[in-house]
């Protein structure tokens, strides 16, 4: 049995697109979808459980890290609320930057 931590990075390397309607004081704003830019797993944080003292090696600590990697790749990739986070919070980055500058506009998010 093994336990870890980890931390997963989302994002995006696309620009976010803007247009602003002057005449109806609307800015629509497309935020692409989110992706992954990095999955780490914290070396130190994993945790094995052997049943015999001999399995306790240090390839065994390599073979485990690769393995954590992949089941955190995997359980991001399953994981459709990460996604949803993401781009709610990135939503709500724009409009904290854009309200103070367009506080008569109506901010729409695409």
């Amino acid at each position: 049995m093994v336990r870890y931590c980890g931390f997963v990075t989302l994002g995006t390397d696309e620009r976010i697109a803007f247009d602003k309607n002057d005449a109806e004081k609307i800015i629509k704003v497309r935020v692409p979808d989110p992706k992954v830019l990095d999955i780490e797993v914290d070396f130190d944080s994993i945790d094995y459980i052997f049943t015999k003292k001999k399995y306790e090696t240090e390839m065994i600590a390599q073979d485990s890290y690769r393995v954590c990697l992949d089941d955190m790749s995997e359980e991001v990739k399953n994981n459709e609320s990460i996604y949803i986070k993401a781009k709610k919070n990135t939503e709500n980055i724009i409009r904290a930057l854009l309200k103070p500058a367009f506080e008569e506009n109506t901010i729409e998010m695409e």
